[in-house]
């Protein structure tokens, strides 16, 4: 069963197309990577999911069926940073828990604020914490609280610190490994690529592409590191005969790219008498999968 499934859905608000015939299905225990630049439709996306709004046209499920706010079953994490800035982390994350109907014990606010790093700051205003730390509180807010099947983040690295941003990745993991789905929006593509199993990218309403994520593998090979030692001609010479013109020299190095498997390139070179002292693959990452899927691409008016 998917947990979501949108088909041709359309979304407009008045004249301007915030999506346009997007179709997309998720499943269970992955991470998926929303990518798009700002305007591209992600946020209607989600508004769609959540149940905050409805379609122009076309069909969302979600579970099985139309998106509503409340269930219990899926959390959602703004990009704005929404808090009782009167109340503290203790008293925000008390009446969260509440709101939640889920036991929030002492002990147990006191285990999840130690466990984001808040555990001196559990009683003062959360209006004085800091840009990160308010958004730690944020995040102990929603996928601390309780296990929840899908997880909506957006923008969930804005304002952490290289601790937070650990501690995060370290958390979402856990939380796929327990079965859950976590679908994030988040323009920190560099930062969460190792997280991300799945991507899509969205661009003028619409998806572009979309794919397996996994750093091992040899799917996004875009060329090879290639150490000849003295024979540097004898690699340019072979990479011209064989018209490879994009290549660049680096001391006794050369970085060649190329949509060539290994084998066939190590193959041309030992054929003509370069033998390389190393052979390494360089690859796309996904932040350059994301610029080739949308190069060109402007910001629209859509949200």
């Amino acid at each position: 069963m998917f947990i979501l499934e949108a088909k041709e859905l359309r979304k407009k608000y008045g004249k301007k197309t915030a999506l346009d015939s997007l179709s997309l299905d998720l499943t269970d225990r992955s991470i998926y990577g929303m990518l798009g630049r700002n305007g591209a439709g992600k946020t209607t996306f989600i508004r769609l999911i959540t149940g905050l709004a409805h379609p122009t046209s076309g069909s969302i499920r979600v579970f099985a069926q139309a998106p509503r706010t409340g269930t219990g079953r899926i959390c959602y994490l703004s990009e704005n940073i929404a808090l009782f800035p009167h109340l503290s982390p203790e008293e925000n994350l008390r009446l969260v828990h509440a709101m939640a109907k889920v036991p929030g014990t002492a002990a147990r606010i006191e285990e999840i604020l130690n466990r984001v790093g808040l555990g001196e700051a559990g009683r003062k205003p959360a209006r004085s914490l800091s840009l990160g730390m308010k958004r730690r509180l944020q995040l102990a807010m929603t996928v601390c609280v309780k296990p929840y099947e899908l997880l909506i983040l957006d923008e969930p690295t804005n304002g952490l610190d290289v601790e937070g941003l650990i501690w995060l990745k370290e958390h979402l993991a856990a939380l796929r490994q327990s079965g859950a789905t976590i679908l994030l929006a988040t323009h920190s593509i560099k930062e969460m690529e190792e997280l991300i199993s799945d991507y899509f990218i969205i661009d003028r309403g619409v998806v572009v592409d979309r794919g397996k994520w996994n750093l091992d593998s040899t799917e996004h090979i875009n060329g090879y590191t290639v150490a000849v030692g003295s024979q540097v001609s004898g690699c340019l010479d072979t990479l011209h005969r064989n018209n490879i013109k994009d290549y660049k020299v680096q001391g006794d190095t050369v970085l060649i790219q190329t949509a060539l498997e290994a084998s066939h390139l190590m193959r041309l070179l030992t054929e003509n008498g370069v033998y390389p002292r190393a052979f390494g693959a360089t690859r796309q990452t996904l932040e350059q999968v994301f610029l080739d899927k949308t190069r060109g691409s402007t910001n629209n008016d859509a949200n």
